[in-house]
């Protein structure tokens, strides 16, 4: 859902003509954007994120305003890579070198682990993304109470709803 959902968003803004966008995985535990976009091979993340690799042989650059950094090798001290001052500052100089407008992560889910935390300091917002069929109340509260001094909430997109009773496509006007 989330990852959909994240690259959805990104292509859509893409198709603006004055707005740069870069999408990347950083969901490193459980990557899976290359395989939603059915991207085969990637330079890890953590070697992008170390500095290893150079952003212009990390991502993809997919028509004039969009860049895309995948990930397919899982990376058990996600939260220590997040939190990494070499991550941030990989981050910083792909951004000057890019110069999106906006910037799309897919991280994982907030309170699944402390990854999200650890990355809050390069957001500038957050839209979070939670499961019609699965995310409790309390859980999109608790995630509100973290986010609360750490950044903006942009938002919360529900997703994977479903309708109850015969509604039918179209309106219907009772």
């Amino acid at each position: 859902g989330k990852t959909f959902v994240a690259a959805n968003l990104a292509l859509s803004m893409s198709r603006s003509s004055n707005t740069r966008t870069i999408l990347m995985d950083m969901d490193l535990r459980l990557p899976a954007l290359a395989k939603v976009l059915g991207v085969q091979r990637t330079d890890p993340a953590r070697w992008f994120l170390s500095g290893q690799t150079a952003a212009e042989d990390y991502l993809r650059v997919v028509g004039p305003n969009l860049a895309i950094g995948t990930n397919t090798e899982r990376v058990r001290d996600a939260a220590e890579v997040n939190m990494d001052p070499q991550t941030g500052e990989v981050l910083k100089d792909h951004h000057r070198q890019y110069q999106p407008d906006i910037a799309i992560y897919d991280l994982p889910p907030m309170l699944s682990c402390d990854d999200v935390i650890g990355f809050l300091p390069h957001l500038d917002c957050v839209l979070l993304v939670i499961a019609g069929d699965r995310t409790r109340p309390e859980s999109v509260t608790e995630c509100e109470r973290l986010l609360a001094d750490q950044t903006q909430l942009l938002g919360v997109l529900l997703n994977k709803a479903e309708t109850t009773g015969s509604a039918k496509y179209g309106y219907e006007y009772g």
